[in-house]
C-alpha cells in the first residue's frame, strides 16, 4: 500500500539496481522516489565522474539543486572533482556559471570557489559586479568588492554621487561617506 501511494513499483527498484543501488528498505525506495532521484539523474551523475555517491548524497544533490548542469558547467570553468560538499555549498550560497563568468570579466581568471562563496555570502552578485563595472569600477578585488558590498555601497548610491559630480572617488572614500550616510 505504502509503495503504491509514493509510485513506488518493482520496475523502480529494479532500475536502481541496474546502475548499482540495490535498495531492499522500503524506507529508502520511498524516500528516494519522493525526492526525485531517478536513473536518468544517476547515470548523468556518473557520466561526470560522480559514481559512487551515497543515497543521501544523491537526495542531497537533488534537494539543494545540483544537478549534471551544473556540475558539467563548472567543469568548464575549470572546477574539476569536485565533492558533494563544495557543490551543495557553492548551489546554497548562488556560485554559478553566470557569476564565475562575471568574475572572469573583471580579469580575476581562475577564483577559487571558496572566494566565490565568500563573494555571495557578503551580497555581491553578478548584477552588482557588472552594474559597478558600468560605472567606472571595473577593476576591483575581491576584497573591495566585499567591503563595498559590507558597507553598504550600492549602484544607486554610486549614482546618486556621480550625479553630484563626484567621479571616481577611491572605495575607502565610498565606503566613508556609506558609512556616514551620506
Amino acid at each position: 500500500m505504502r509503495l503504491a501511494q509514493h509510485d513506488v513499483g518493482p520496475s523502480y527498484a529494479d532500475e536502481l539496481a541496474s546502475v548499482g543501488y540495490k535498495i531492499t528498505s522500503i524506507d529508502e525506495l520511498v524516500r528516494l522516489r519522493d525526492h526525485g532521484v531517478s536513473v536518468r539523474f544517476i547515470r548523468d551523475l556518473r557520466s561526470l565522474g560522480y559514481a559512487n555517491l551515497s543515497i543521501d548524497e544523491l537526495q542531497r544533490f537533488i534537494d539543494h539543486g545540483v544537478r549534471a548542469r551544473l556540475i558539467a558547467d563548472l567543469a568548464a570553468d575549470g572546477y574539476h572533482n569536485l565533492s558533494a560538499d563544495d557543490l551543495v555549498n557553492s548551489v546554497d550560497h548562488g556560485v554559478s556559471p553566470d557569476f564565475i563568468e562575471q568574475t572572469r570579466r573583471l580579469g580575476w581568471g581562475h577564483v577559487s570557489l571558496e572566494k566565490l562563496v565568500q563573494l555571495t555570502d557578503h551580497g555581491v552578485t553578478d548584477d552588482y559586479i557588472d552594474g559597478l563595472a558600468k560605472r567606472g569600477y571595473a577593476h576591483l578585488t575581491i576584497e573591495e568588492l566585499t567591503e563595498l558590498a559590507d558597507h553598504g555601497v550600492t549602484v544607486s548610491f554610486i549614482d546618486r554621487l556621480q550625479a553630484h559630480g563626484y567621479k571616481n572617488i577611491s572605495v575607502p572614500d565610498m565606503i566613508r561617506l556609506s558609512d556616514r550616510g551620506i
